[in-house]
Parts: structure tokens; sequence; C-alpha cells
């Protein structure tokens, strides 16, 4: 009795297990020496990204392509258990990440490892720190200096004398009160400086204006780092 041919598979040839579906594509190639061979391909998607994995046989390509269903398969009933919430979260966890380029399971592993070396501190806090402290591009120099560059930069623009001395009385006094180099200022520190002079809400705003101004000119000097507030979160008062 003659026995049954074995059946040849087609391609592309499909591997499915539950709704995840893993194809394999067979090409027709040639080496150096001009000699045919088969390549086989692995085609699948993870994460709404196109995977493309290359064999050199079909029983290569056909374990890859069970290897892969059983794993897509099961990612489906492990997100199957996510709650609504849950799954809202990873969603806007995948979106906020999007523009880093950086997958969600690598910001986990490195926000846990800052968690760590930080104690509880905040991270936003350090990288800001960091950035004003080790930015190559910037200049170390005490505030005292960069105010009196200041006020000698106003001088040849040929200001009015009326600005000139509210400048001087608002940032001399600043520039007497931190004996610091300037980007190691913090808002906090700023914010407490001003408290303490008991200012009217004029003269709070007027000395925020020109702060604000005395920063911008260190930042185009490149004393402090342009992505750095020293203003940030003290409001203007009413």
């Amino acid at each position: 009795m003659l026995s049954k041919r074995k059946k040849l598979p087609t391609f592309p040839h499909t591997v499915k297990r539950g709704s995840s579906v893993v194809k394999i594509q067979r090409r027709k190639r040639h080496s150096s020496t001009g000699m045919p061979y088969d390549e086989y391909t692995v085609l699948y998607y993870l994460g709404g990204n196109r995977t493309r994995k290359n064999c050199s046989t079909f029983a290569e390509s056909m374990a890859l392509a069970e290897i892969k269903t059983a794993e897509l398969s099961r990612g489906e009933i492990d997100a199957a258990q996510f709650s609504g919430s849950d799954r809202l979260a990873y969603g806007q966890a995948l979106e906020t990440l999007r523009p880093t380029k950086v997958d969600l399971n690598s910001a986990a592993l490195e926000y846990a490892q800052a968690q760590e070396i930080l104690g509880g501190h905040s991270i936003t806090e350090a990288c800001r720190y960091f950035m004003r402290h080790h930015s190559e591009e910037l200049t170390p120099k005490p505030v005292n200096d960069v105010y009196a560059e200041f006020i000698q930069q106003r001088n040849k623009a040929g200001l009015s004398d009326r600005y000139l001395e509210d400048l001087r009385y608002r940032l001399g006094a600043f520039s007497k009160g931190f004996v610091c180099e300037i980007n190691q200022i913090t808002p906090d520190q700023v914010e407490l400086w001003l408290d303490a002079l008991g200012l009217s809400a004029r003269s709070h705003n007027n000395h925020l204006r020109a702060l604000n101004t005395f920063f911008k000119f260190a930042k185009v000097r490149e004393y402090l780092s342009k992505d750095f507030d020293p203003l940030e979160g003290i409001m203007r008062k009413k």
C-alpha cells in the first residue's frame, strides 16, 4: 500500500494561536557564488510595530513562529486581566514616552533605580540640579560679577538714568544677598529672599520683572542654563 505523500507548506505560511498570528515568507536568494537557496522570514506585530526575523531553514522558521505565537498569546491573556483604569494608565504611559523613544519597561526600571538613589527626593529637581551644575555650556560666575557685567551692558545701551537707578536698587540688593555662583540659585531661595523684604504687591512685581531681565541676560552669556528658571513657581501679587 502506497503511503500518503506529505503535504508541502504553501507560502506565506500562517501559524496561529488564539487571535495571535505569525506568518512565514519564503524567498529565493543567490549566494556569492551564484548558487540559489531559500530564505525564510518570520513576520509578526509587537506593540503595533512590524517585526521581521530571517531564518535559513523552514524548520528553524517554524520553531521561531511557534515561540512567537505562544508569547503573543500570553500577552493577550495578561492584557485581558487588566482593569479599565490599568489599560488607561498603560496607554497614557506609552503616549507620554513616545517622544523619548524609550520603551515602558526601560523607563520603569530607570525610574525605580533613580528613586532608590534619591531616597524619595524629586527626580525632576535632581535633573534640574544636575543641569545647573554640569552643563558643559555654562561658565560658572558669582552673582555679584554677573550683576556688575549686566549694569555695565545696560549703561552702554544708553538707557535712562531713572531705569538704571531702579535696576541698581533692586538687583544690587539681590547680588549682595546671594554670595554664590548664579547657577546655584534655586526658586525657593529667591522666594524666601523676596518674602523677607516685606514688599508691597507693586514693588514685589517690579522686583520680579527686574530679576527676570537679569536672569535672561545670564542665560544669553551662558552663566545660567536656558532650561532652568530661577523664578519658577514665584507668583506675581495682586
